[in-house]
């Protein structure tokens, strides 16, 4: 009788089982919202308030002697208040000890993960409710009824991303205000992209096999395309939804950061129990404080379904 690894007692107990000192992990990446061209601002206290232009100066003609009409320019302040984002993970002293992979750096990249994702939905789709910190999201935001001049409806038979056309798009970039055009990009969802732009792109006369073969870059009629999870990826008909966005973020929206990304670990919050609390947290505000009104459209022009 030989012996064998199928069975302990015939010498499998002699052959352990390798385990490899990585994790797989297979996650979206998050964070769009602050790698945008979005104002980026660091506060160094816990509210800020920025002042903004609300309204100018007004010329009249005037006759000789006559006395010149006086006009004001009006303004008003912007509010950032710091909200603090936090998660949290307890652990055993024995898993973290005995792990073979690092446990605590592992679960800190879930933090990191957690938080850019929680920060994508608060930036581009908050609807204001404590769920968000109280952020209003730039897609619901520009859709609330008061910037009707920044919401473009597409064309008659335009329910959804597959029957969008290139009209309804240069019909964006013609509704933006001038001063917005120098870095202005589009936002859309990876789905909406596939199933819009890059549809357009190859149903376009004059492709050649080279170019269908390499494939559709980023990019769509002159502006830089990018590709945001958390924004709407339904298809087929789906009437009356902010589908892509296109300006200058820059000039329409503030993210204010008053600490980064931190984690933390404690050891003595669960000393009873011999166990770690590691905590991540951050503090910031989104205020998108420039979308139009309804009769002249801001930075950000939006694409509604019909």
């Amino acid at each position: 009788r030989a012996l064998g690894e199928n069975a302990n007692s015939t010498g499998g107990a002699l052959v352990p089982e390798e385990f490899a000192n990585r994790v797989i992990r297979l996650v979206e990446n998050y964070g769009t919202f602050a790698a945008s061209s979005v104002e980026k601002v660091t506060m160094s206290r816990d509210t800020m308030i920025v002042p903004k232009r609300v309204g100018g100066t007004t010329a009249y003609f005037v006759g000789e002697g006559t006395a010149v009409t006086e006009s004001e320019p009006t303004y008003a302040n912007v509010q950032l208040v710091a909200k603090k984002l936090a998660v949290g993970t307890r652990m055993s002293s024995e898993v973290v000890e005995d792990a073979l992979i690092s446990l605590a750096d592992a679960v800190a990249t879930e933090f990191a993960t957690s938080l850019a994702y929680k920060t994508d939905l608060c930036g581009w789709v908050g609807d204001g409710t404590s769920q968000y910190g109280g952020i209003n999201g730039l897609v619901n935001k520009i859709n609330d009824g008061t910037h009707g001049a920044a919401v473009l409806p597409a064309a008659a038979g335009g329910t959804g991303f597959e029957t969008l056309t290139v009209t309804d798009f240069v019909k964006m970039i013609g509704k933006l205000p001038l001063y917005a055009r120098q870095g202005a990009e589009w936002y859309i969802s990876p789905a909406g992209f596939a199933a819009s732009m890059a549809r357009l792109r190859y149903a376009a006369g004059g492709n050649t096999i080279e170019q269908v073969g390499g494939g559709v870059s980023e990019q769509f009629l002159g502006f830089k395309v990018n590709l945001v999870h958390v924004m709407d990826t339904t298809l087929g008909a789906d009437s009356g939804k902010i589908k892509v966005l296109f300006g200058n973020l820059g000039l329409s929206s503030i993210y204010a950061r008053r600490r980064d990304f931190s984690v933390r670990m404690y050891d003595q919050v669960y000393a009873t129990t011999d166990q770690l609390l590691l905590q991540g947290t951050m503090r910031f505000d989104i205020v998108h404080h420039s979308l139009g009104d309804g009769s002249v459209a801001g930075p950000v022009i939006a694409l509604k379904t019909a």
